[in-house]
């Protein structure tokens, strides 16, 4: 593996009484085996940190967390945590991500890495597996139908703002 890469990892809903829940544990265990095979830096949501720092005896020194949004009070969407992740990689001279997100999610958060200059690799095999959290706090991570309420919207969105 080229050592322009990082391992990055979208979280996908959130698990009840802030635990990680069902997908950002299945995201963190397939970053994990990335992570023990590749040996690369990692940059990951705050949901998917926080389930890979349980498999782990200590927080790793090349592993970024995306926590919160750079404006106060303000929801830490796709957008943002692919920002702020392309910040840390232009930092480090990294120009390609080995994406791991949610199925459902992976098309959006590659086309905006895409668009900002960053190549994408999707694990399509590792990825394929991750649940839907039907314990979600967040209502459109539940099932796909509701994905799919919230999802085409967001795409309309993300197109007509030029970021997709």
């Amino acid at each position: 593996m080229p050592i322009n890469t990082a391992i990055v990892a979208q979280s996908f809903g959130m698990g009840p009484n802030g635990m990680p829940g069902l997908s950002n544990e299945a995201m963190a265990k397939v970053v994990l085996k990335i992570r023990e095979r590749t040996g690369l830096s990692m940059i990951l949501q705050v949901e998917v940190a926080n389930a890979l720092l349980k498999l782990l005896p200590g927080k790793p020194k090349d592993l970024w967390i995306i926590k919160k949004h750079r404006e106060r009070d303000k929801y830490l969407d796709t957008y943002e945590v692919v920002y702020q992740t392309y910040e840390v990689m232009k930092k480090h001279n990294w120009t390609e991500a080995i994406v791991i997100a949610h199925p459902a999610h992976v098309s959006r958060v590659t086309k905006l890495f895409k668009k900002m200059g960053i190549e994408t690799l999707v694990p399509k095999k590792d990825i394929e597996s991750i649940p839907f959290d039907p314990n979600s706090t967040q209502w459109w991570t539940r099932n796909v139908f509701l994905w799919g309420l919230r999802e085409i919207p967001s795409r309309i969105i993300y197109k007509m703002r030029g970021w997709t």
